[in-house]
């Protein structure tokens, strides 16, 4: 499994959220793939920025959600 950085995610998910390119198009243009792609945009139009933080927990992809003081962050 390859491991993308969070820049690189954003600015996949920014560039397709342009709505120029196509999510083939984008993909090919940041060298990645189409499921994961498709699968950070989904999780950004729901949870916006950290919707595309993700944590592997014993092999289960799950989205990170943040509430209340930044500073006091908690997983639900």
């Amino acid at each position: 499994m390859t491991k993308y950085s969070l820049e690189l995610k954003l600015k996949a998910v920014l560039v397709y959220l342009e709505g120029m390119d196509s999510f083939r198009t984008v993909a090919n243009q940041f060298n990645i793939s189409l499921t994961p792609l498709k699968q950070w945009v989904a999780h950004y139009k729901e949870y916006g920025i950290d919707g595309v933080l993700l944590i592997i927990n014993q092999g289960y992809w799950g989205v990170v959600i943040f509430r209340g003081d930044p500073r006091r962050r908690s997983f639900l």
